[in-house]
């Protein structure tokens, strides 16, 4: 009975506000959020790729290879993957969600992430790239803990929201040059007392929306593993590889 009455519901919601594509509006299915012209523009990020940070290689490089930034300066964190490349139509959504409260959004992205860690068991707690309070206060979301929350709940893992803390309310990254982007994040993490009992020699899953120099998520790395972390996977949505 409920669930003929929540299936009417959905319908007349459909009806109403019918399903529109979040790259260029269209309407759309209601279970698609990228009508089909959009989705062949998407260009995921596949193999040849640096086998540390997922940099795509545009040769095949061999297996286990590394890019140049990664042989130079190795991150703290053990690997990291990025769905797709950061691009006009990329970007679209991920602004959508980042700045304009299509939170739905976050659902779709994980169940895309959610394929991609079918063969990653050993990692099984989640922890989002922290905003400041006071950036919380100014955006009312973190976008990265909407996304991490979603990755733990389909696909079972523990979700940390709070473990990590960003101690300082620096310039915006979007503003800064690659070397401005490092200093300006530098030493800038730490991990929650209240929480370093739950990463202490865990393999844990760093998740941020767009990986751009990474910076973030390095500085985010080095604070979990100063605190214990055994192994760090990072995840974005996107990556800018250029």
């Amino acid at each position: 009975m409920q669930l003929g009455i929540k299936k009417s519901l959905q319908r007349a919601v459909n009806i109403i506000f019918p399903a529109k594509c979040v790259v260029c509006n269209v309407l759309t299915s209601e279970d698609l959020l990228i009508c089909s012209e959009c989705w062949k523009d998407i260009e995921f990020i596949v193999d040849p790729k640096c086998e540390r940070c997922g940099f795509p290689f545009d040769f095949d490089a061999g297996s286990g290879a590394l890019c140049a930034e990664c042989h130079r300066e190795p991150p703290f964190f053990d690997k990291a993957f990025s769905l797709f490349k950061y691009s006009k139509h990329s970007k679209s959504f991920i602004h959508k969600l980042k700045y304009h409260d299509q939170l739905h959004i976050a659902s779709f992205l994980a169940k895309l992430v959610s394929h991609k860690l079918q063969n990653l068991y050993e990692y099984r707690v989640v922890i989002p790239v922290p905003m400041h309070a006071k950036r919380i206060r100014e955006r009312l979301y973190n976008q990265s803990a909407v996304l991490a929350g979603q990755i733990a709940k389909i696909s079972k893992l523990d979700f940390l929201p709070n473990a990590l803390i960003k101690k300082r309310y620096d310039t915006p990254q979007s503003k800064l040059s690659g070397q401005e982007r490092k200093r300006n994040v530098l030493n800038s993490f730490a991990v929650s007392d209240n929480d370093k009992k739950f990463i202490e020699d865990k393999r844990v899953i760093l998740v941020d929306d767009v990986y751009t120099t990474g910076s973030t998520v390095n500085e985010c790395s080095k604070a979990l593993k100063r605190a214990g972390c055994k192994k760090i996977l990072v995840i974005t949505m996107a990556r800018v590889a250029i």
